[in-house]
């Protein structure tokens, strides 16, 4: 069994924008709420590429959105998607236990093995150096999916000298925004604005940012609006920014949690 210090450090990409914006692969889903396909026994004998958590099979990602859209009624192309998303994490603690899911226990190995990978000659090791020696650019970065500020307050403000936050869910913003307050990181800087937005619907400033860092969030995107995520936030990074991706990764199907809102 893998140990969740070889589990975070492989959940770790680089993306740089110069790369075609990466298509969500298979075995990396949403965290949906409402996903319904066809009973896994009925489907025994074709083709899985997927599964939610009610045990029910999909031939396709198309097959997932298809049979979501279906049940929950929904004209629009996300189907009532993001509305149920926020609906579930309105009725969450506004913790960093709550946010992870119950598992913040592992917010610690999370934050070492981010750092050390930030740290790389071949991520951002060049601007700490120049940080460090009080000289290059004062460095930015946008949070995705910021959720209380975890991972602006225990991560990012060590490695950048401003943060930005994005966040849909109103209640987990107030709270970064407790948890922020007189915070200062390694540079002196800290969180600098505040978005309640969903990512699929924020489009940064041009050059705003050295990196973009999501950290267990675009799962929340549908398929096209994670492309589209990419194409429309390539410009807001600086010259020599990019993206760092960091998720779970299924090792065979891709998994769809069908949590209702409470």
């Amino acid at each position: 069994r893998d140990s969740a210090r070889e589990r975070s450090a492989r959940g770790l990409t680089l993306v740089r924008p110069r790369t075609p914006p990466p298509v969500l692969a298979r075995g990396r889903r949403p965290r949906a709420v409402g996903g319904i396909g066809t009973p896994r026994a009925a489907m025994s004998t074709k083709r899985i590429e997927g599964y939610d958590t009610d045990g029910r099979s999909f031939r396709s990602p198309a097959d997932l959105w298809r049979h979501d859209r279906k049940m929950k009624g929904g004209s629009r192309e996300d189907g009532g998607w993001y509305d149920h998303g926020v609906k579930y994490w309105e009725n969450i603690p506004a913790t960093v236990d709550g946010v992870l899911g119950g598992f913040g226990h592992v917010s610690g190995i999370d934050v070492k093995e981010s750092k050390e990978f930030a740290a790389r000659d071949d991520v951002m090791g060049a601007w700490l150096r120049d940080a460090i020696a009080g000289k290059g650019r004062r460095l930015a970065a946008l949070d995705c999916g910021a959720g209380v500020g975890r991972v602006t307050k225990e991560c990012l403000s060590d490695l950048f000298h401003d943060v930005d936050l994005a966040e849909p869910v109103a209640k987990f913003v107030d709270q970064a925004k407790i948890e922020l307050t007189g915070h200062k990181g390694r540079f002196g800087g800290a969180a600098r604005e505040f978005f309640v937005t969903g990512l699929e619907a924020f489009t940064p400033a041009p050059q705003a940012y050295d990196v973009i860092w999501a950290q267990w969030v675009l799962p929340h995107l549908t398929d096209s609006d994670m492309i589209a995520f990419f194409k429309r936030c390539s410009p807001g990074l600086r010259p020599g920014g990019f993206f760092v991706v960091k998720e779970n990764i299924a090792r065979d199907h891709f998994v769809v949690s069908t949590l209702a809102p409470r």
